[in-house]
């Protein structure tokens, strides 16, 4: 039987730890929060490899590493609104609901999340609204958001979601410009109170683009 709790705290410690994220909120919450039940079975062996995992026809789960590196850069705060793009299994949503107020998570299509929904309730976690909605149009009709997480690389961040948010809000995502380029960076934007827009980007990042973001001369898994 495989220890996945064993495994957990050994990604968390080897893998995240060790690579410049030392924000404790986020340690904690990869550290509580198990990662291979939002997989489907054949998958879950696969885990907790410092990779990617792509769903087909549905979308990626992040690696671990690049996924804590945003969040870290994001600085997510208790009191936080936030709205999550790119979900495809409920673990990026369930990571976040340990770290803000409420996570509002676009469904891009319908019943992909139904099983994180059951986990989300297993789990006590009750501070996520699953909404339906087009990834690229954000969810205007609940903004304005402290903080938007986009799963996945985007070629640039449009500028609906920068009025979707609120002063000092943040986006965090890997902006990866063109298909030709073999990495793209974590980038997080930030709207200042006066409405200036400063950007950050600490990391590097190898993440395959979100499916409605994908530059049409891309393969889309």
């Amino acid at each position: 039987m495989i220890n996945y709790t064993n495994i957990r705290r050994n990604m968390v410690e080897c893998q995240i730890r060790t690579n410049s994220v030392t924000d404790e909120a986020v340690l904690s919450a990869f550290g509580s929060t198990p990662r291979e039940l939002f997989l489907p079975e054949p998958l879950r062996g696969a885990a907790y490899v410092d990779e990617d995992i792509v769903l087909r026809d549905v979308g990626i789960m992040l690696e671990p590493l690049v996924h804590a590196r945003m969040l870290q850069a994001a600085a997510p705060k208790p009191d936080d609104i936030a709205l999550c793009i790119g979900d495809c299994t409920g673990y990026a949503s369930a990571i976040l609901a340990s770290l803000v107020t409420t996570v509002v998570t676009l469904e891009e299509k319908a019943g992909v999340l139904d099983r994180a929904r059951k986990l989300w309730i297993g789990m006590d976690i009750c501070n996520i609204a699953l909404i339906r909605g087009r990834p690229r149009l954000g969810c205007p009709e609940h903004a304005p958001y402290s903080l938007i997480f986009i799963g996945g690389a985007i070629p640039a961040i449009p500028q609906n979601m920068i009025d979707q948010l609120a002063p000092e809000g943040r986006i965090a995502a890997v902006l990866r410009e063109s298909d030709r380029q073999p990495a793209g960076v974590i980038t997080v934007l930030r709207k200042e109170k006066d409405g200036l827009i400063t950007a950050h980007s600490p990391y590097g990042a190898c993440t395959p683009y979100l499916r409605e973001f994908t530059p049409s001369s891309s393969f889309i898994f």
